[in-house]
């Protein structure tokens, strides 16, 4: 059993339809860690996408910003716009959907979270509070996946940043993997990137998968958000 983890998709529909694409041809199911929505100009249409494939979705703060339950007042001006905007176009329906969406979950003996597994209410980047010995104390998997830095990277349970590329998970050691982002990659490679974490021989990949970026771009210009957050896609940054 292959499960593909994607995360931060931000409203990019090309780039998800990308994913998607890719993943079935290696994955069993699809994992969504949050960050539907944002940023990007299509969030109905991502929703309903990942409604319809994903197995397991948990909720990104992106995503309960636009329904309430995170305030605008934590987002940037340019995030909160777009929020406001992706507000007043998903409908009832997916509000209440991404409303109902839990911060945690775990299966096949991994852990599955937007931002990190200690008080993932807070929305906090594990880059900037690397207190290794407290992250791995707040799960009890082998393997934590999240999201929410838009740079895919790998971490130990001694604190070693290792190479964000394939591997073999070792039987006497724990992970935490930031998949990366689909819609809006943060790594200077602007293809949108995502893992497959492959339950039987605890293996991880890391893929990039290439998609229509000009037609994402234009879609941001069209819906009249805001320019640096439709240029920022063609150079992943």
């Amino acid at each position: 059993m292959k499960i593909a983890v994607l995360s931060d998709i931000h409203g990019n529909l090309p780039a998800l339809e990308a994913v998607l694409d890719d993943a079935r041809t290696v994955a069993d199911e699809i994992v969504c860690l949050g960050d539907i929505v944002g940023y990007g100009a299509s969030p109905v249409e991502c929703i309903e996408l990942i409604r319809a494939t994903a197995s397991l979705v948990v909720a990104g703060n992106h995503d309960y910003g636009a329904v309430g339950r995170h305030p605008l007042s934590k987002f940037s001006s340019f995030a909160r716009a777009v929020i406001e905007w992706t507000s007043a176009q998903i409908g009832a329906d997916n509000k209440e959907w991404l409303s109902s969406l839990k911060l945690v979950s775990s299966r096949a003996g991994a852990k599955f979270v937007h931002s990190s597994p200690l008080s993932p209410e807070s929305w906090h980047y594990i880059r900037m509070n690397l207190d290794v010995d407290a992250l791995f104390e707040a799960f009890a998997e082998r393997v934590c996946f999240v999201g929410h830095t838009h740079e895919p990277a790998v971490w130990d349970m001694s604190g070693n940043a290792m190479p964000a590329s394939d591997f073999a998970m070792s039987r006497e050691r724990r992970y935490i993997v930031d998949v990366g982002s689909v819609g809006q990659p943060r790594d200077e490679d602007p293809r949108a990137c995502y893992v497959v974490f492959d339950i039987e021989e605890q293996n991880i990949e890391f893929r990039r998968v290439e998609y229509d970026i000009e037609s994402a771009v234009k879609a941001i210009e069209n819906a009249g958000l805001p320019d640096n957050l439709a240029v920022r896609l063609r150079f992943g940054a």
